[in-house]
């Protein structure tokens, strides 16, 4: 899809987002002193300064992503990446793939409840059916395994100097609560 056609898609999308900001009464004075300067709302500078960041549906030119990133990579929060399977995920691409097997995951162990407690099948039909999909389960929780394993053993994981109540139950459960998070404001 060419630039065009993938922006006027974005485009489509825009609507208002709520997102909560922590600031000082003095640093809102600021924000609406420099807003007030060139006559944007803080709104205004926020959406163009993410769009920057991002290199978002609209940005100001290649200059201003390029402060924007400077600006990111130099902050102590760039200096964390890597510190969670979240940030693992999204650095290889694979969040989607995680997350569609967790999904799986889910739906296989309903299956397995549901098989257990259907009054038409043999016992021999439901011990085949319940046996095939533990067999299932077993490859999916392996595969789920393998990220968090892949993760740990990644240079970053391991520079990271994960701690021991990391677990992958605590990283799964980072993760939801980040795609909760993310859903609410995206769709």
């Amino acid at each position: 899809m060419n630039y065009y056609k993938q922006q006027q898609k974005e485009i489509a999308t825009i609507k208002p987002r709520t997102i909560t900001l922590n600031l000082s009464d003095a640093d809102v004075n600021r924000l609406y002193g420099r807003t007030g300067k060139s006559g944007l709302t803080p709104s205004e500078l926020l959406q163009n300064f993410v769009g920057d960041l991002v290199y978002g549906t609209y940005s100001n030119g290649s200059d201003e992503r390029a402060y924007a990133k400077e600006w990111f990579d130099h902050c102590y929060f760039a200096h964390k990446q890597n510190e969670t399977l979240l940030s693992y995920l999204l650095e290889i691409d694979e969040l989607d793939s995680f997350l569609a097997t967790l999904a799986v995951i889910d739906n296989t162990k309903e299956e397995i409840e549901d098989t257990l407690s259907d009054e038409w099948m043999t016992q021999n039909e439901i011990q085949e059916d319940v046996d095939r999909l533990t067999k299932e389960l077993a490859e999916y929780q392996e595969e789920i395994e393998t990220y968090f394993e892949n993760f740990q053993c990644s240079e970053k994981g391991a520079a990271s100097e994960i701690p021991a109540e990391y677990s992958l139950e605590t990283e799964i459960q980072r993760i939801m609560d980040w795609k909760a998070k993310k859903d609410t404001l995206a769709f």
